[in-house]
């Protein structure tokens, strides 16, 4: 509530529009979520706006959408390691489906999980999912 009326009072800068956006997911409010993000980058794309463009679109089932946001977050920032675990997780997901016959797709999550530890290697779960999918 607090940043909806932030956003009737004050001018809505990206910094406020990506707040507000965190704290619609907080709340599992995802749809009005990916407004905010729209909206946001239309105006001011970044890579940490679209990686949560992207993980809100993944929450709501639209895995195509959420991996193409995920796609733009690292090309905007290929140093952006949370928008490499997006796509390693949507790759992961599409193997799994495929009932683990997508090589590609599970090849696509293992590059995708060992550039975002090279950027940052302390993710655990990272570490993790790479190494049950070997």
């Amino acid at each position: 509530i607090e940043y909806r009326q932030a956003t009737e009072l004050t001018e809505l800068t990206p910094t406020l529009l990506l707040s507000y956006a965190e704290a619609l997911g907080k709340t599992r409010r995802f749809e009005e979520m990916v407004q905010t993000l729209d909206q946001l980058n239309r105006v001011e794309p970044s890579a940490p706006s679209l990686e949560r463009l992207g993980s809100a679109l993944f929450r709501l089932k639209r895995f195509d959408e959420a991996l193409g946001e995920f796609e733009r977050s690292v090309e905007m920032d290929p140093e952006h390691f949370p928008g490499w675990n997006g796509i390693a997780v949507c790759q992961l997901n599409r193997y799994l489906w495929s009932e683990r016959a997508d090589r590609e797709a599970l090849r696509a999550a293992r590059d995708a999980m060992q550039t975002s530890l090279r950027i940052n290697r302390g993710q655990p779960k990272i570490v993790e999912l790479l190494t049950r999918y070997r």
